[in-house]
């Protein structure tokens, strides 16, 4: 089809309905989308804190792969290095607690919770 042919029955006011139908639906998707993901992320920490303890991810041997490991850890540097100045949780934490845990109510830094 070139740029001058349009589908039989074709108006704007079907275009128009089409977009609203879109836009709401992707409204509603994102808001499902987000609970879903904050509740899986709040099992994910939990499970690897209560199964390897809250630095279990910093464990090579709770990892199949030594290679995957690191690779996992230097991805999550990286991450943590870009988001210190834009995500409000990192911003927070380096603020306030220097980066480390220790003001949370223990000597851990890092712990499960902040990575996920």
């Amino acid at each position: 089809m070139n740029n001058e042919q349009y589908v039989n029955g074709a108006s704007f006011n079907k275009l128009l309905s089409l977009y609203e139908f879109d836009r709401k639906l992707r409204v509603l998707l994102i808001s499902v989308l987000e609970t879903i993901e904050i509740a899986f992320r709040t099992h994910t920490s939990y499970e690897i804190a209560h199964r390897f303890g809250p630095l279990g991810y910093k464990d090579k041997e709770n990892f199949i792969n030594e290679k995957y490991h690191k690779e996992s850890l230097d991805e999550l540097n990286n991450l943590i290095k870009k988001s210190r100045k834009g995500e409000l949780f990192i911003e927070h934490h380096y603020k306030n607690y220097d980066g480390n845990n220790s003001n949370l109510g223990g000597n851990r830094s890092d712990s499960v919770w902040f990575p996920v």
